[in-house]
């Protein structure tokens, strides 16, 4: 069974297959060690990806883009790390234990301090989402963080009282374009 897309006409792929994305595979298909690759995967992280990236230039395609240096990332990775150490190491050669306990002892000493919280599960995805860290060992930090996460979060006891200016300024927020996001005003229909 084929799906269509109803948005697009018949044979526009323009939204699949553009200029953008066929610049950034001939990018990262062209990169052959793992560190550049991991560097370019983590800046595209940064700049692209998430609520707390730097642009959005890339908006349609960053995800798309991510998936490839995620592959290239993983392909190079099989290719340096063998048997045990895909599981055990990081991609920059860490051991894996080593990064969770470190991780998890920045997460502890957060406390209760949900922009902490925040900041560190941003910083840890952006960094340690894999292929970058094992599976095994990024899945059960990140349901840990993200535990710890929703349990300070629900300590707030009225989110419709909250001043959204103060919010995002503890957030460390900076807003791109007025209007768009949380408009919460306080007021209600």
């Amino acid at each position: 069974m084929a799906f269509t897309n109803h948005c697009l006409r018949d044979g526009d792929r323009s939204l699949y297959d553009n200029d953008t994305r066929r610049s950034w595979r001939d990018r990262i298909a062209g990169l052959s060690n793992l560190d550049e690759a991991v560097a370019l995967l983590t800046e595209i992280r940064t700049k692209h990806v998430g609520t707390e990236r730097e642009t959005y230039d890339l908006e349609y395609d960053s995800l798309w883009i991510e998936a490839e240096a995620e592959r290239r990332v993983a392909s190079l990775k099989s290719e340096k790390f063998h048997g045990k150490d895909l599981l055990d190491r990081c991609v920059c050669g860490a051991a894996a234990a080593d990064v969770y306990r470190d991780l998890r002892h920045r997460i502890d000493a957060a406390g209760e301090c949900q922009f902490t919280l925040e900041g560190l599960a941003a910083e840890f995805r952006r960094k340690f989402k894999p292929p970058v860290m094992p599976v095994n060992a990024w899945l059960e930090l990140d349901s840990y963080l993200s535990k710890r996460l929703l349990e300070t979060r629900a300590k707030v006891a009225d989110i419709s009282a909250i001043d959204v200016a103060e919010w995002r300024a503890k957030r460390g927020f900076r807003v791109l374009v007025e209007g768009h996001g949380n408009a919460m005003t306080g007021e209600t229909t």
